[in-house]
């Protein structure tokens, strides 16, 4: 309750650990809405990460809001979280705002396909090199192939392009069978 002030009540309620849901509530909002005030928000909220959090090697929570004082430490969900959220507010290109595209995210901020199969070939032009293990192997299984024998990492990396390439070769044929 603002009016008695409660809210400050707890010393927690001083503290702002970085964490990534106004980031995220902003980059829902803008994404579900278009409306460019989210955009402002996000700018907001960039610069006051820049001139209150940041540090000589990266970005520290906030001890006090009050007293604008730092922290000892960042919280891996920054990078993770909040920094992903408000790069995609302004990356209008990613393939993630295609209007038909299928992926959603966890609560922490991982990117999820809805089906086992990438609908689009904006989904299926994912950068190889950049992925890690995990999604290497999510990627191999959306295309219905085995990575249960690569065992070094650049032979995941070759069959994730050869899944890409299935995958491509898969969407062109559903995009023919549509206009036919």
């Amino acid at each position: 309750d603002v009016r008695r002030k409660s809210l400050y009540a707890g010393a927690w309620a001083e503290v702002y650990p970085l964490r990534p849901e106004l980031a995220e509530s902003c980059y829902a909002l803008y994404r579900a809405t278009g409306n460019h005030s989210y955009l402002h928000m996000g700018a907001e909220m960039v610069r006051s990460l820049n001139s209150l959090a940041r540090t000589d090697a990266g970005f520290a929570a906030i001890s006090s809001v009050r007293r604008h004082t730092q922290d000892d430490h960042m919280a891996s969900y920054f990078l993770a979280e909040t920094l992903k959220y408000l790069y995609l507010l302004y990356d209008e290109d990613n393939f993630l705002h295609a209007p038909d595209s299928t992926f959603v995210f966890s609560t922490e901020a991982h990117i999820i396909p809805l089906s086992p199969r990438f609908s689009s070939d904006a989904a299926v032009t994912l950068h190889v090199d950049k992925m890690a293990v995990a999604q290497l192997r999510q990627l191999v299984a959306s295309a219905g192939l085995s990575s249960a024998d690569c065992v070094e990492r650049h032979e995941l990396r070759d069959r994730a392009r050869q899944a890409q390439r299935k995958l491509q070769s898969v969407s062109r044929a559903a995009q023919h069978a549509q206009r036919a």
